[in-house]
């Protein structure tokens, strides 16, 4: 990181604010966002993506193009309820406590 304060230190919170301040403005320079799907459907093109830091919003809204990489696993018939298939997945991330 080019931009990085010289008088920042290594303690968590500087380091997180300096993370936060590079990636939004890489967020929001980007031409491209590439991301998951949680559950989508074809024949309207549309995504549930479920993300818990905010990030998501920003790569899914901000850039002109979106790629979307999933299985085919992930993809609903169009009519069909997600409450049931988003209450399958887990409640916190890993490390959230």
């Amino acid at each position: 990181m080019r931009d990085v304060d010289p008088g920042l230190t290594d303690t968590p919170a500087a380091l997180t604010e300096a993370a936060r301040l590079h990636l939004r403005r890489a967020f929001l320079s980007a031409r491209v966002g590439i991301s998951g799907a949680n559950f989508a459907i074809a024949e309207t093109g549309t995504l549930c993506v479920l993300e818990s830091e905010g990030n998501g919003r920003m790569c899914l809204t901000l850039p002109e193009t979106l790629i979307t990489v999933m299985g085919i696993e992930k993809w609903c018939r169009p009519g069909v309820t997600w409450t049931c298939s988003c209450s399958c997945l887990p409640r916190r991330r890993p490390g959230s406590g």
